[in-house]
């Protein structure tokens, strides 16, 4: 079991004490651009330049299931990890990324509402290099905290 750091920002942290968060995206940085598709397990699929088709393994850099994750003083355990597309966020995977609430599924709150704040979250963070509109693979980190 190795330990990895994170990068959370202050409310991200707060939000994983209390239990609101238990996801985290990160971008797949990947060596080739023409990649065709990707699997769960980080194994993706690229076109070389003779148009031959290859396999690759990607290796999460946050860690395997059961290794830990360190941001400031939250120490956190890696419980699951998956690959998708940006955009295939779910209204429960907002809820565990603790970008918007149970309330976000109530008869009150148009889903819309809910998804536009996903997006002005990625992007408020990552819109230079990788904005929502490109909705790029990444890697889903599901975590529980650990208390010392």
């Amino acid at each position: 079991m190795k330990e990895r750091l994170i990068s959370f920002t202050d409310d991200m942290q707060q939000a994983s004490r209390d239990g609101r968060k238990t996801q985290a995206r990160r971008v797949v940085e990947l060596k080739y651009y023409d990649y065709l598709q990707f699997n769960t397990d980080g194994v993706w699929q690229f076109e070389d330049e003779y148009g031959d088709i290859h396999d690759a393994i990607t290796k999460c850099p946050y860690g395997v299931v059961s290794d830990r994750l360190r941001s400031g003083d939250l120490l956190l355990e890696i419980t699951g990890l998956r690959v998708e597309r940006l955009q295939e966020i779910t209204v429960n995977d907002s809820i565990a990324e603790g970008i918007v609430d149970k309330d976000c599924t109530n008869a009150g709150w148009v889903i819309d509402k809910c998804t536009q704040r996903v997006i002005d979250t990625w992007d408020s963070i990552y819109a230079e290099k990788h904005p929502w509109k490109s909705n790029p693979f990444v890697w889903v980190i599901e975590f529980k905290r650990i208390d010392k």
